[in-house]
């Protein structure tokens, strides 16, 4: 008896899934480099511009912390739709003021909605996958996620 192999790409909703964290990542790693050369425009020293990013990477690994607590208690949709929604909201508030302090808060919250964004997605990728696929190791199921699939 031979066993057909189903593609993880095939499942239903999982190219859905990988654009929507695609364009999240995307659009969150636009304004990596920019932010700290825009807080320098606005007067900062390079201090100013490496605290940018030290907040961002503190605030990512932070709120990578809490996903699980948030996963549980909101549910993915919620949890992803919030994680993008805090990932795009705050941008353009960037293209307004170049003060160091308007940068900080935004790169705060983008940090920490670019933790949740990857690690919510893994849920719902799993549970359309058919039963005998969910154990079978698979890039396409773990490269939108550095994160252990929690709930």
């Amino acid at each position: 008896m031979t066993r057909t192999k189903t593609s993880v790409i095939t499942a239903p909703g999982m190219r859905h899934l990988l654009l929507l964290v695609f364009f999240c990542l995307s659009g969150f790693a636009l304004l990596l480099p920019v932010s700290p050369q825009w807080a320098v425009h606005g007067g900062a020293d390079e201090f100013g511009a490496g605290l940018i990013t030290a907040t961002l990477m503190a605030t990512t690994v932070l709120a990578q912390l809490l996903v699980k607590t948030a996963l549980c208690r909101l549910g993915w949709p919620c949890t992803l739709a919030l994680g993008a929604l805090l990932l795009g909201l705050p941008a353009p508030v960037q293209a307004f003021s170049d003060s160091l302090w308007a940068i900080l808060l935004t790169t705060a919250l983008r940090g920490s909605a670019s933790a949740s964004s990857p690690c919510a997605a893994p849920p719902p990728q799993r549970s359309s996958l058919p039963p005998d696929a969910k154990e079978q190791p698979s890039a396409c199921t773990a490269w939108p996620s550095p994160c252990p699939r929690w709930c």
